[in-house]
């Protein structure tokens, strides 16, 4: 089985919850790093809306600056450096879950 795989079976088997990317590498008990676990969840992402044809997708809760409370609207799965608004580096980091409708 495959690291993506893996991943998705994680999410999978905890539907619903999120989760954080260390969170994520923990539960699959490999040895990755968060920006690892960010690139697959990019390619999971992609797969699982067509092998379910719509009707199940990847969450993400985005990163809020703990600061100011700006929630930061990410393109791609990854944890700011920074707070674009208030440019402070308190920022949470995005989470993931599996969701069917």
């Amino acid at each position: 089985m495959t690291v993506r795989e893996r991943v998705l079976e994680f999410l999978m088997s905890r539907e619903g919850e999120f989760f954080t990317a260390e969170e994520i590498a923990r539960g699959v008990r490999e040895e990755l790093t968060p920006a690892e676990v960010y690139a697959h969840i990019a390619h999971i992402a992609k797969t699982v809306r067509r092998s379910f044809g719509g009707r199940a997708y990847i969450a993400i809760k985005y990163p809020v600056c703990l600061k100011c409370g700006y929630v930061i609207r990410v393109s791609k799965p990854k944890k700011p450096s920074r707070c674009p608004r208030c440019k402070s580096t308190w920022v949470s980091e995005p989470e993931f879950a599996f969701i069917m409708d």
